[in-house]
């Protein structure tokens, strides 16, 4: 998509509310004349090659919806420092710029709003506990390629942010989350919903888990679990992630 369409997407729809552009090549900037636009899908450009900092940063901006697949040198603090909107975050198979934590911190009020969160493969698993650590009204959180996040980390969020308004988690594949964590979701977040995929938990065996929802049963406590298997899918993790393609719907 060159400049010279990004222009006529300006001309000829400047009420424009939604927007999808896959393969970018010209000057997002230009976009930030679409006074109305809420909900914005980018797959395959360059946050900064492509100008999209000028888009966020213009006036008129009013994203409350934004998709980023497979763009590179995104830079995470400049999108919730500008999009004081924004309300859902997906952010797929990106390569960010450096995150310092203290920046994450900087931005608390902004991440403070968005209710739901999808992170497939982008930051470091302690840049992520930073984040969760702030999102104090998260709905949805979608986590995946995040191996490395324990139980330690999950106790320091909820010490921090009791993810009280937490409905449904999926943490696709993870080496180190137990049922310590899973007892802990369930005790400290009031209206959880749905854990998802819990089967493809490293740390969390089978027999546990049934174990478990007798005894959710037994309190009466209504929270789904579904499993994977439950599906009949045993794919790679990029298959498996697109589950949550009716996102992008």
């Amino acid at each position: 998509v060159p400049t010279s369409d990004l222009i006529n997407i300006v001309k000829i729809c400047p009420k424009l509310i939604e927007l999808e552009l896959i393969g970018l090549t010209g000057n997002l900037g230009i976009l930030g004349q679409l006074c109305e636009l809420q909900d914005l899908k980018l797959r395959f450009c360059d946050y900064y090659g492509n100008n999209m900092q000028d888009l966020l940063n213009s006036k008129n901006q009013r994203l409350s919806s934004l998709y980023l697949i497979n763009v590179i040198n995104v830079d995470l603090v400049s999108i919730v420092t500008s999009c004081v909107h924004l309300r859902k975050l997906f952010l797929w198979n990106c390569s960010t710029c450096y995150i310092a934590s203290g920046n994450i911190d900087n931005a608390c009020i902004v991440f403070q709003n968005i209710k739901i969160l999808d992170l497939f493969n982008v930051c470091s698993a302690k840049i992520l506990e930073h984040i969760l650590s702030v999102c104090i009204n998260i709905e949805e959180i979608v986590l995946a390629s995040y191996d490395d996040i324990t139980d330690d980390q999950f106790s320091r969020i909820m010490s921090k942010n009791p993810l009280r308004k937490l409905k449904e988690l999926t943490v696709i594949s993870v080496n180190s989350l137990s049922m310590i964590t899973v007892k802990a979701l369930v005790a400290h977040c009031p209206v959880l919903e749905r854990l998802q995929f819990l089967d493809k938990w490293k740390g969390v065996t089978a027999s546990e888990l049934e174990h478990f929802k007798r005894e959710m049963e037994c309190s009466n406590k209504e929270i789904c679990f579904p499993l994977l298997k439950q599906i009949g899918m045993e794919v790679p993790l990029q298959s498996i992630h697109s589950l949550h393609s009716n996102y992008l719907d």
